[in-house]
């Protein structure tokens, strides 16, 4: 297992202060942010930037699931895909995650697209993944049985997982499918915004670690932490009038993402430390 970091934490700033950030915070691959590449970036500059940085692009983030009219809409999703997939052409033997929808009414539907998603990821060189979502009910758990067993993989999200009262370690059933780990946290019922870092919540993360040891799982965990959660989270504590200044001065951290560093700096030492002690154990 290797450490990652998603661009989702810095998708304010241009390619090459993001890559500046990734570096000081200690990474050295990345997941980019659908959302990012398919709004701003140039992804051949991002590819170029990494590369001379010493950052490997493990994962890409597809951001159709935010797109209106893709739904209904199977020509504009194709269309829409066909693009993503040309801009993101200057990367290698990345995996793609694809959200995909868990109402049964569209069952068929989002198979036949997914499977249409792997042929072109294949002819790119590139594993398409769906992510595990926190709303689908027992839709979801078929569907997934479904995608996984043919040339779909698992990208295993922990705080969807735990958000939908799921327990993560039930996704281990699509154990010889897992690819990549979005690796956060989740505290239910607490004002603490969403995407908080690993150890921040009630995830148990060294059990779910300790079962990926236990498997063999040798890709990313990507720790996946994000901007806009940050700002939610510092107008919750700015409701404290003791605070209030404390608050300010974070606000300006924020605009150069000093507070993003400090969020994934502590991310990845604590991933650091779950993995040695399972080293050790």
């Amino acid at each position: 297992m290797y450490l990652s970091l998603t661009t989702w934490l810095f998708e304010h700033l241009d390619v090459p202060d993001m890559v500046r950030h990734v570096r000081r915070c200690g990474y050295e691959n990345i997941e980019v942010s659908g959302s990012r590449a398919h709004a701003a970036w140039d992804m051949a500059e991002v590819a170029r930037a990494c590369a001379d940085a010493g950052i490997t692009v493990r994962s890409v983030h597809c951001a159709h699931h935010s797109v209106k009219g893709l739904e209904d809409d199977d020509a504009a999703y194709a269309e829409f895909h066909q693009e993503f997939y040309d801009r993101i052409a200057c990367f290698e033997d990345v995996v793609v995650i694809e959200h995909i929808p868990f109402d049964p009414a569209v069952a068929s539907r989002t198979l036949e697209r997914l499977l249409h998603l792997a042929d072109k990821c294949g002819e790119l060189g590139f594993t398409v993944s769906t992510e595990n979502m926190a709303r689908g009910g027992e839709a979801q758990w078929d569907i997934l049985r479904r995608a996984l067993s043919g040339p779909v993989y698992l990208t295993l999200d922990a705080k969807h997982a735990a958000a939908g009262g799921i327990d993560p370690l039930e996704y281990f059933e699509f154990e010889d499918s897992i690819v990549n780990i979005h690796a956060l946290d989740h505290y239910a019922n607490a004002p603490l915004g969403d995407w908080i870092p690993v150890g921040a919540g009630t995830i148990d993360w060294p059990a779910i670690l300790a079962r990926l040891a236990e498997i063999g799982y040798e890709g990313p965990l990507t720790v996946e932490l994000n901007e806009a959660a940050l700002r939610d989270l510092l107008g919750v504590v700015s409701k404290t009038s003791a605070l209030a200044d404390w608050t300010d001065g974070c606000s300006a951290l924020l605009e150069d993402a000093r507070l993003e560093e400090m969020f994934a700096i502590a991310s990845r030492r604590r991933l650091e430390e779950l993995l040695a002690d399972i080293e050790h154990a």
